[in-house]
Parts: structure tokens; sequence; C-alpha cells
């Protein structure tokens, strides 16, 4: 007893409300209620979508990085050459 997907593609049409335009992050973030399990489904509702004539769909290509672990402990107490400098500095001889 899953949504089909007339219920899917309206859900994604009220998440626009007053914006112009909505990302698949925000439709997938915020549409967990209309049953849109994947990006690729999400994608196929889309298109859809834009055959009907009712919505613009543009695949853009978006690369994303995220520090590690030592990347933010560089962030925090700086990187391992630096510190290593400063003890040198605070701990002559």
């Amino acid at each position: 007893s899953g949504i089909d997907k007339h219920d899917q593609k309206l859900g994604i049409l009220r998440m626009f409300g007053e914006k112009e335009e909505i990302t698949s992050e925000e439709i997938m973030r915020e549409g967990g209620g209309i049953g849109i399990a994947s990006e690729e489904r999400l994608v196929g509702l889309l298109k859809s979508l834009q055959n009907e004539g009712v919505v613009t769909y543009t695949a853009e290509s978006r690369a994303a990085a995220r520090a590690t672990r030592e990347g933010a402990e560089a962030l925090e107490l700086g990187s391992p050459e630096h510190r290593c400098w400063r003890y040198l500095q605070e701990h002559p001889g």
C-alpha cells in the first residue's frame, strides 16, 4: 500500500509553495512523507512532470568536499607542522 506515482508528483508540486525552484536534495530531505525512496525514482518523477509541462528539470553536476577527522583537527589546532613549530618555540633547548 505505497503511495502511487500521481500522489508523489502532487507532493513534489506542493513542495514548491511560494518558491520558484527547489533542489532534489530538498525534495529528498523534506519529501519522506511522499514515499520517494531513491534519487533515481525522484529523477523519473521530475522528468514525468517536465513532460507534462508543469516543471522544468535541469540536471546539474555538483561536487562536495568534507573535511576528514584529521582536517577538522588541523582547522581547530593548526597543522601538525605548525603545532611542532609552536612547541619548539615554547620549549627552546
